[in-house]
């Protein structure tokens, strides 16, 4: 025990002042627990946000090359129709070309051969569905 004349000793190590107040004691392991909680969830929150950007990024590039695999397929398979059908109506021209009718329509001038040649191509033209303009 202590005697009226001897003050008694500061509670858990606080410093106590002149006018005999005591000072706040040191912040304690309880106290700091709060901020270090927050603290690790910003970290985790970080962490998982950065996991899903790169997680979306990744995606969006495996989808951007997939559409450009696509469109560049459609666009190989159109230009090969549009080739194909070139090369008809070439061999198409080069039938009518052949053709002993035309042949003989063409080398002859004269006003009644135009329309003959015009009655075949039309006739040509329809068995090939072919619009008219």
């Amino acid at each position: 025990m202590t005697s009226r004349g001897e003050t008694p000793a500061p509670v858990n190590g606080a410093v106590q002042d002149p006018l005999g107040h005591a000072s706040a004691a040191p912040a304690s392991r309880g106290e700091r627990l709060p901020w270090t909680y927050f603290l690790i969830f910003l970290v985790g929150t970080a962490l998982v946000v950065a996991a899903m950007w790169y997680h979306i990024d990744s995606q969006r590039q495996s989808f951007r090359a997939s559409w450009r695999g696509q469109v560049e397929s459609i666009a190989n398979d159109r230009g090969r129709l549009v080739d194909n059908w070139l090369q008809s109506r070439h061999a198409d021209a080069e039938v009518l070309a052949a053709s002993p009718a035309v042949k003989a329509l063409l080398s002859t001038s004269g006003r009644g051969d135009e329309a003959l040649l015009a009655r075949h191509l039309n006739r040509v033209a329809a068995a090939y569905g072919y619009a008219a303009s």
